[in-house]
């Protein structure tokens, strides 16, 4: 086997595909977020107690919060993504040049 002739490939459209899916994850779940966040509003209206405010609470720091701090995280790794593969895509250009000298 004459590693020379080996090629190392970049799938520019899988880094694209994923950023994209990605993308839509976290709109979905931003839409999501927003919806439940709708209904607890709703209901925050009939719940004019301390077990109801307590209620309110505790599924706006248990539930909402936490899909609120994925959906940052969600669309970073899209960004990243789409940085990784232009930041890589020189490096797998030169990289296929320099191979070609080589041989």
């Amino acid at each position: 086997m004459n590693i020379l002739n080996t090629d190392i490939l970049l799938d520019e459209e899988a880094f694209e595909t994923a950023s994209q899916n990605f993308k839509k994850l976290a709109d979905d779940m931003e839409t999501l977020r927003k919806n439940v966040n709708q209904g607890l509003k709703d209901l925050e209206t009939g719940f004019q107690t301390p077990a109801g405010k307590k209620y309110v609470q505790t599924f706006q720091s248990k539930l909402l919060d936490p899909v609120k701090n994925q959906v940052i995280v969600i669309e970073h790794v899209a960004e990243n993504l789409i940085q990784a593969k232009t930041q890589y895509e020189s490096v797998f250009d030169e990289y296929k040049q320099l191979n070609n000298s080589i041989k």
